[in-house]
């Protein structure tokens, strides 16, 4: 029995199914029935009219099943049972299906005996039995062979459906024929279904006075057993009818084959169809839809105007996209293998295709499902039914969008580019300013040792000395036209190596504390371990602390405190280096502005506003973050970095 709590859930499932599987078919009568009011009835004809009829059709077995489903709960179906040669009547109703199930490349088998008497049934319920079976087959079997065997056993004829589809776990077979329950996950050709299809079958089997069974297994397929006692002591004698039973050719036949032929087909790749090419737009859209007269109404609306690619489910969608990023995507929410908001999601994680235009198709209807289409990243959420106008109306407005989004983006890209090389200019003009400081270390040394060579006080040692001096600060000058080298050929392919954090900064003060000293500014460098590594190109972090330091000794020269403090703290994944300054601290507004590009604070002729933002280009590029600290009185830049991969010895 269910509690009240499952009754609720099942019904909410149950309305959900129901809306979709309305809503499709109103939506594929509705949309060439107006196409012919506005173009005048002849529009109406060929493909259209096999459509609106095809759907009109499974409308009614729709309607038919739910009302079908309502009086068996109710108690309120009349059975009239009519003596039956059940395996003839049985492989009538079977081989209607033969020509989608060849289509779907499977074998089908129908085999089967004359029984020893008329079995007893109401062939209106026999016929549903028989074909909701055979339908849930083919919808559930990709490869392998569907079978329909009748025969008796003992006192009892038994109709045995049997496939090689992709099985049921047997947690959900207790659950099977309950009402409005569907497997959840199931690999299937088609989402479609309102979950009360078995749940049918369970109770018309049980009318007839008989019973179904099932056995499954993953992967290797399903078997429904229906069986019936023989005779007529098992039912009221007042709804024995003693006339011939005569072969339907009911509607209800077309509807359930009609319904399984639109789910076969090839799978993935071999299900695209060829684009569609047209002469008035050159924008690709790829639509994605389970249901094939969905694709070839959507096809008839969008082909027209633009090149258009059809796939059935998410999975193929993506193989799609592989192959050709198209301008625009419009997707069906409820499919197999791969629903809508998959897919939506698949393609917003990859940095390829995380721009595409998307528009979903759904058939919930309502603020909150809008709502939820949106907020998972669709560009756009149309509700079926929908008109051909407002699609195309629509689809127009986001691709126009979309085209708008390339060209801001290639622009980007382009003013990216200018970027860098205006970086280049300010940075190798910044660098240059600094080779002058150690190049006048060098003239001052060599004059120095020149007069010491020649004096009478010549020492050996205090030579050596500064000839070191001479060679280290070469050695710094070439690292910095290394670095001005590497920037210029786009360093940011270039490899990261394991660089000592200490290094690093004794390097960068070595650079500017000739400069720190003329105007009376003390540097303090607090505590480093040696052993604390990053991976990182050396030459662009020693860029960034050298730019730092630079700011901060413009910021302190004329204050009458002058200091610049460097620390380094160390935590479990990061290493941070913060560059700190005695001088009177920035506004908020001033924070707020500092690291955009061309933003300055120098005179004209004084600095390009571009050395903060390539810094936090940098430190970015290395995976890290460059800020200012707002609750710091003074001007604290900190950079955080991760640190560098232990890889730990082997014994």
């Amino acid at each position: 029995m269910y509690t009240t709590a499952e009754i609720d859930k099942a019904k909410t499932v149950f309305f959900n199914n129901v809306s979709h599987e309305f809503r499709t078919p109103l939506t594929l009568m509705l949309g060439p029935l107006e196409e012919a009011i506005v173009g005048g009835s002849k529009s109406l004809q060929g493909d259209s009219l096999q459509i609106v009829y095809r759907n009109c059709t499974r409308l009614l077995k729709l309607v038919n099943t739910l009302l079908d489903f309502s009086r068996a709960e109710a108690g309120r179906i009349e059975a009239s049972f009519t003596a039956t040669n059940l395996f003839e009547f049985t492989k009538y109703l079977a081989s209607n299906f033969s020509s989608a199930v060849r289509g779907a490349g499977l074998k089908y088998v129908i085999t089967g005996e004359n029984l020893t008497e008329p079995v007893y049934v109401d062939p209106e319920m026999w016929e549903k039995i028989v074909l909701n079976l055979i339908s849930n087959a083919l919808k559930f079997t990709f490869e392998g062979e569907i079978g329909v065997h009748v025969r008796q056993v003992g006192g009892h004829a038994e109709l045995i459906v049997k496939d090689t589809g992709t099985g049921i776990p047997a947690q959900e077979i207790p659950n099977l024929f309950k009402r409005f329950h569907r497997v959840q996950g199931a690999k299937s050709r088609s989402y479609e279904g309102s979950g009360i299809g078995l749940a049918l079958v369970n109770d018309l089997s049980k009318l007839n006075g008989g019973t179904i069974e099932v056995k499954s297994e993953m992967g290797v397929g399903t078997e429904f057993t229906v069986r019936v006692p023989m005779g007529t002591n098992h039912l009221p004698k007042e709804q024995i009818n003693m006339a011939a039973h005569s072969y339907s050719s009911s509607r209800r036949i077309a509807a359930y084959t009609s319904e399984a032929a639109s789910w076969t087909g090839p799978k993935h790749l071999e299900e695209i169809e060829p684009i569609i090419q047209n002469s008035l737009s050159s924008a690709k859209i790829i639509v994605v839809d389970d249901n094939s007269d969905m694709r070839q109404y959507l096809k008839g609306i969008l082909s027209p105007r633009w090149q258009v690619k059809m796939v059935s489910n998410g999975i193929a969608a993506l193989e799609a996209v592989r192959q050709e990023i198209p301008d625009l995507i419009l997707s069906d929410v409820m499919m197999p293998e791969m629903n809508g908001f998959q897919l939506l999601a698949a393609l917003r994680k990859d940095k390829m295709t995380n721009k595409i235009p998307i528009i979903l198709l759904s058939a919930r209807a309502g603020e909150e499902a809008t709502v939820e289409g949106l907020a998972s990243g669709a560009d756009d959420y149309l509700v079926k039914p929908f008109s051909a106008r407002e699609l195309v109306a629509r689809v127009n407005t986001h691709l126009t969008m979309g085209g708008l989004r390339r060209e801001i983006s290639e622009q980007q890209t382009k003013l990216i580019h200018s970027l860098k090389m205006s970086a280049l200019g300010e940075m190798a003009g910044g660098i240059a300013h600094e080779i002058n400081n150690p190049l006048a270390i060098i003239a001052m040394r060599t004059g120095q040792l020149k007069e010491l060579v020649v004096s009478d006080e010549f020492n050996q040692q205090t030579a050596v000395n500064w000839a070191e001096k001479i060679e280290a600060t070469v050695e710094r000058i070439t690292k910095i036209i290394k670095g001005l080298r590497a920037f210029a050929r786009e360093a940011e392919h270039d490899p990261y190596f394991k660089s000592s954090v200490k290094t690093i900064i004794d390097d960068t003060l070595s650079l500017c504390t000739e400069k720190f000293k003329v105007h009376g500014i003390e540097i303090v460098f607090g505590e480093c371990s040696s052993k604390l590594f990053i991976d990182c190109r050396a030459t662009q972090i020693c860029q960034v602390l050298l730019n730092l330091l630079n700011n901060a000794h413009d910021a302190v020269k004329n204050c009458p405190e002058k200091w610049v403090k460097i620390e380094v703290v160390e935590d479990v994944d990061t290493v941070e280096i913060s560059v700190t300054d005695s001088g009177t601290g920035m506004t908020s507004e001033l924070r707020d502005k500092v690291m955009m590009p061309f933003f300055t604070t120098k005179e004209i002729g004084k600095g390009m506003g571009l050395g903060l933002s390539i810094s936090k280009g940098i430190i970015e590029s290395h995976h890290g973050k460059i800020e200012i600290d707002s609750k710091c009185i003074n001007t604290r830049f900190f950079i955080v970095l991760p640190k560098a991969q232990v890889v730990k010895a082997v014994a």
